[in-house]
Order: structure tokens, then C-alpha cells, then sequence
């Protein structure tokens, strides 16, 4: 394939950073970017991005943008959060997984969806452990996580949205849940 190709054709994910970089989450390819929605050669894992975790960043479901800039990368191998640059060579890439025993880890590796509210809580959605809301500790990602600890109808959970009263709405393989944050109670449409 051309060197300034995309990286693969199986596309799940696309979303524009603040800079209008296009930025596209394929599974099996990993990472690719257009500098501009105009450009025509895309930036990928594959002629670019050294700091990328090819290995566990290959299958990417869905991408973010942040209300700060930064992206979020949702992979089935765990979250990767990078902010965005004109230089591809120098991007730092994080790799964050779930550390077992871990209070505030994330909840699981597999992520499927992420969303951010009118309040700026960003909250993804993860294939078994539950609806996890991050925050940063001393700059250091972190998780509070809604699962059936708390009364979720299921811990896989496809993906999430706000109403206009803050309150957030959970799709899970075992019906509709809902979220009030406020309160921290969970109810279930089954």
C-alpha cells in the first residue's frame, strides 16, 4: 500500500482535535491522522508516530477530543492519551490499563465508548467494568467507576450520554440504566 496511506480500511472511529487535525481510529491499523480536513496524506502508526503502542493500540473503537485538547484513544487493550502536536515524531502517547486491586484504576482494558458532559466529566464506556469516570490525580489518570457494585443492570456497557439535567444514560448488554451523579444512584429500565 502507498506509504501516506491510510492505515487500514476497517475505520470505527473519527473525530477533529482543536487544531482541525482529522484524526482516525481504525481496527487492526491503529492510529491515522489528516493534518487538515484539505490534505490528502494521511500520518499513520505505520510511517510515523514512533511513541505509539502499535502492540496494544492496533484496535482502536472510538476516539475523543477532550474539552482541554487532548485525545483519548479507546482500544479493546486499555485508553491511550496523548495531546496533539504539529510535530508526529515527538507525541507522547500514554498507555493507561487496569492495575488489579487498584481502587481508582481504570475499570477495564476494553473500552467501547467515551463521552464528556456539559459539566467536563469525560466518562467511558467499558466492555466489563462498568461506566468509569476519569479525573487526574497529581496529573495521573484516574477512575471512579459506576458497575453492578452500585446497581448497574450489566458491567458491559456500549456506551453512555448526558440529559440536560446532567443525568447520564447507560446502554448495557443487559437493558438501559440510568446515573444521577449528584445523588450517585442508579436506576434500571429492564
Amino acid at each position: 500500500s502507498k506509504r501516506n496511506s491510510i492505515s487500514s480500511n476497517n475505520i470505527y472511529s473519527i473525530a477533529q482535535d482543536h487544531d482541525g487535525r482529522i484524526w482516525i481510529g481504525t481496527y487492526g491499523g491503529g492510529l491515522s491522522m489528516l493534518p487538515s480536513p484539505d490534505s490528502d496524506e494521511f500520518i499513520t502508526v505505520r510511517n510515523n508516530f514512533p511513541d505509539y503502542p502499535l502492540e496494544v493500540g492496533e484496535r482502536v473503537r472510538y476516539l475523543h477530543c477532550m474539552p482541554d485538547g487532548r485525545m483519548l484513544v479507546a482500544t479493546v487493550s486499555g485508553l491511550i492519551i496523548f495531546e496533539p502536536s504539529d510535530n508526529p515524531e515527538l507525541t507522547v502517547f500514554n498507555l493507561i490499563t487496569k492495575e488489579p486491586g487498584v481502587r481508582n484504576s481504570l475499570g477495564n482494558n476494553d473500552v467501547i465508548h467515551i463521552f464528556t458532559d456539559r459539566t467536563g466529566n469525560t466518562w467511558l464506556s467499558t466492555f466489563g467494568g462498568g461506566l468509569n469516570r476519569l479525573y487526574l490525580e497529581n496529573g495521573q489518570p484516574r477512575f471512579d467507576i459506576i458497575s453492578t457494585q452500585n446497581g448497574l443492570s450489566s458491567n458491559i456497557v456500549h456506551s453512555a450520554v448526558a440529559d440536560r439535567e446532567g443525568k447520564i444514560w447507560i446502554a448495557t448488554e443487559s437493558g438501559l440504566s440510568s446515573y444521577d451523579p449528584a445523588s450517585e444512584t442508579v436506576r434500571n429500565y429492564t
